[in-house]
């Protein structure tokens, strides 16, 4: 939602620069965030970061929604890419964790499905929020919301799953 709505969120926040530059700095910082998720994933408990990154990208957002500044609507947004490429790189290797390499690929066929379905009526759902508003208030605010969900739900799974000694 936010990287589809980057350059209508970044001029309500005030942005006077060229349209195609937010989201396309999204984007970069999504790829960025990507490698950079593959490469944590390695190197820390998958749920510990599937805890993190999503708090990170609900600090983000929140600047976003409190500053009302270009400039910190660009820097919000690339570290929600960030966080987003980054989060899509660490899921895979989690379940296969969690719940083996077959049944793990599994899983993720679904929780793909759940994804991709969020992608096509979170953007909608933004932008008829935005409508009836004139404000990407509401819409940044659910956004906060979900992402506060998904690290509760992956700090609760990883206390779940701290036996485990692959997802410590």
């Amino acid at each position: 939602m936010t990287i589809g709505h980057a350059s209508g969120i970044a001029r309500a926040n005030g942005w006077q620069g060229v349209a195609w530059i937010t989201p396309a700095l999204a984007a970069l910082f999504n790829m960025v965030g990507a490698f950079a998720g593959g490469w944590l994933a390695d190197r820390i408990a998958p749920l510990k970061l599937l805890t993190a990154l999503p708090v990170i990208s609900a600090a983000a957002l929140l600047v976003i929604l409190g500053t009302q500044s270009g400039g910190s609507a660009l820097i919000g947004l690339s570290f929600v890419g960030f966080t987003y490429g980054a989060i899509i790189a660490v899921f895979p290797s989690t379940l296969a964790k969690v719940f083996g390499t077959a049944a793990g690929a599994r899983v993720y066929g679904k929780v793909f499905t759940a994804w991709g379905s969020a992608g096509l009526l979170a953007p909608w759902l933004a932008g008829y929020l935005y409508d009836r508003s004139n404000s990407y208030s509401t819409a940044l605010s659910v956004a906060v919301a979900l992402s506060l969900v998904a690290a509760v739900t992956a700090h609760v799974l990883s206390t779940r799953f701290a036996r485990r000694a692959l997802l410590r």
